[in-house]
């Protein structure tokens, strides 16, 4: 606790002792820890941290004293353009290199040959990844760096077995290795490296054969070489370094591969993609947490049994795998390109969470079903064509089901979710579902429901207890034509916008409504009216360019309408209003239109009328466009 005369010098009483202090104090009293606190919230590079040093002595050293503002140095496209940042990059390496323990320079950002020797500064690097090819005058230049733990190598054609060796007897304290594309190694050269390592327990990522270019002459070679070299790694006492493997362009069969996961103890991680020869996938591994499939044209089926896998990928090209089978206990994400040929799903969890599936025409629907009821625990679910005309979803199948998004291929003609905890219906970006007609959700609290891209969508209908956003073909070319269109929240609507649809039936049943705006929709006057008797109490009304309508009743039931939007209704003739608390009206380009308050039309030639305190109106004769805010703000037209 402060003393009475302490806290009268540091809370000064008077406005005089107030300035007085403060012309006292000055930057440089605050205390070097409180500068490195704030230095710490800049990036090295983007941020150009060096600049600093020039503004005084103070700051120059503490640049130089607190090591941790330099410990992570990140090098982006981004963050580093070719014209500006490579002499700053220099200046840290040269005089803040000891500071350095992790240099990320990620791909796409070009390495200079200057920036190359000045990491020879860097004398306490535990982390290093550049994106360029190693070889020889590479190990040259980073001979000094000895504290290396962690590295990733990519080796193109120029890396060579006695230069990997070299990397060993290099960096001795290697403890996690990247090996990506060295499209010149051996299988004799990799085990020597492993061997020469310094720590046994050092993790190696062997990617054999990735990014191969096929047009060169020496990648033959290659493909003959790397199924060689996995199994060489995998009979080896170093299998059990190997913590990711990734296979590209690699003979390698059922069984070999087979036998090479099963011993990998530690394999985490398994890619495998333009393998010819493997006719299917059959994995079992107590270790492998993520498997990526790619491009495997032979393959006739994949069955996966890892209780600890946790996302599996079934990428495009696998054009001959029918069958699909995976034993988990804890996978979390799937991702399944049925490529056109998937005929059966069978997916044994009980954890998951995200489901990805689409293209997948010919897949039996009883088993995509009973994957959905083996999985209740799924909150997530992107899908597509999935081989049936009528999707059903409920409680049944998905009874945690929060978010519904519908991918490009979805080709269903209706869809009906009935499940409790759905938050998010949604349509993917730039996607058209031709073919969707009906759409039916039930559920407790919406959150959002967007479709975009249902150009021959005929009935929609939501029943929730309160949604926050309905949002029907927005921004698209063409126009949607509602034969019935029924929103039904029990307690609330926040907000409903439809663009460009023609409604022939348009009920909205909920106590209160936020924002409604029908932008340019055909809509009739008998139309409207049922669903204002419907739904009175909606804050703001947007019924901008409704072209079809020639007149427009608020009734007085209407208490918490506060804006009403008929800009742009060129053949609206009359409006009807006989609510209190509107607080503003806009009548913008409607040149025929008569204004009834009341009962009693007022004239809207008289320009003193915008003056009234009843409401505040925007006349005919202007062009003010309003936004589609609770609040709306004023755009005005030229």
């Amino acid at each position: 606790m402060l003393l009475e005369s302490d806290s009268d010098q540091l809370y000064p009483r008077s406005d005089d002792e107030y300035d007085g202090l403060c012309r006292q104090l000055s930057f440089d009293e605050l205390p070097c820890e409180l500068w490195g606190r704030v230095f710490s919230y800049l990036d090295p590079i983007e941020d150009q941290l060096p600049r600093l040093s020039l503004v005084c002595r103070k700051w120059r050293a503490m640049l130089r004293h607190f090591g941790h503002l330099w410990r992570n140095i990140v090098i982006t496209p981004a963050n580093c353009p070719v014209t500006r940042c490579y002499g700053l990059i220099n200046s840290i390496f040269w005089r803040y290199g000891e500071h350095v323990e992790t240099l990320t320079w990620v791909n796409g950002s070009r390495v200079y040959e200057s920036s190359l020797h000045c990491i020879s500064k860097l004398v306490n690097l535990k982390s290093l990844r550049l994106p360029i090819l190693w070889n020889r005058s590479v190990l040259d230049c980073l001979a000094p760096v000895k504290l290396l733990e962690t590295v990733h190598i990519n080796g193109g054609f120029d890396l060579k077995d006695s230069d990997l060796i070299q990397i060993a007897e290099n960096f001795g304290e290697l403890k996690r290795i990247t090996l990506n594309g060295c499209w010149s190694l051996t299988s004799a050269g990799i085990k020597e490296f492993l061997r020469k390592l310094k720590r046994p327990s050092a993790e190696l990522k062997l990617k054999i054969n990735a990014g191969l270019p096929i047009q060169d002459y020496r990648s033959d070679r290659a493909m003959l070489h790397g199924g060689l070299v996995v199994k060489t790694i995998a009979e080896s006492e170093s299998a059990a370094s190997v913590t990711v493997l990734t296979l590209n362009f690699v003979s390698i069969e059922l069984e070999e591969l087979w036998s090479v996961v099963n011993t990998l103890p530690r394999l985490r991680k398994l890619a495998i993609s333009n393998c010819e020869r493997l006719h299917g996938v059959r994995l079992k591994s107590n270790s492998l947490q993520k498997v990526y499939l790619l491009h495997l044209w032979s393959v006739l089926f994949v069955s996966i049994h890892a209780p600890n896998l946790r996302t599996l990928k079934v990428d495009e090209g696998l054009e001959s795998a029918e069958h699909l089978e995976v034993v988990s206990c804890r996978l979390r994400d799937v991702y399944v390109d049925g490529s056109g040929v998937l005929h059966t799903l069978n997916i044994k969890n009980g954890r998951l969470r995200n489901m990805e599936i689409f293209n997948c025409q010919d897949l039996d629907t009883r088993s995509l079903v009973q994957s959905l009821a083996e999985n209740p625990t799924l909150t997530t679910l992107r899908i597509g064509d999935v081989g049936v005309h009528d999707l059903s979803l409920d409680d049944n199948y998905c009874p945690s089901l929060q978010d519904l998004c519908l991918l490009d291929d979805f080709s269903c003609r209706s869809l009906r979710v009935r499940c409790h905890n759905l938050r998010v219906l949604h349509t993917d970006e730039e996607s058209d579902l031709d073919t969707l007609n009906d759409v039916l959700v039930m559920a407790d609290r919406l959150k959002k429901v967007s479709l975009v891209g249902v150009p021959n969508l005929r009935n929609f209908i939501v029943q929730c207890e309160s949604i926050d956003k309905i949002e029907l073909n927005i921004c698209s070319d063409y126009q949607v034509c509602l034969e019935t269109c029924i929103i039904q929240a029990f307690r609330h609507l926040g907000f409903l916008r439809f663009f460009d649809c023609s409604v022939q039936t348009l009920i909205l049943s909920t106590p209160s409504a936020g924002v409604v705006v029908l932008y340019r929709c055909n809509i009739g006057d008998y139309v409207l009216e049922m669903a204002l008797n419907g739904c009175p109490n909606i804050a703001h009304l947007n019924l901008e360019k409704c072209s079809a309508l020639t007149k427009v009743r608020i009734p007085m039931t209407a208490n918490l309408m506060r804006y009403l939007n008929l800009f742009g209704c060129k053949d609206m003739l009359r409006v009807d209003l006989h609510c209190r608390d509107l607080l503003a009206l806009n009548l913008g380009e409607c040149p025929n239109v008569r204004l009834f308050l009341n009962g009693v039309e007022r004239n809207l030639a008289l320009s003193s009328l915008n003056t009234l305190e009843f409401p505040r109106i925007v006349l005919p004769s202007k062009s003010v466009r309003w936004s589609h805010d609770p609040v709306p703000e004023l755009c005005f037209c030229s």
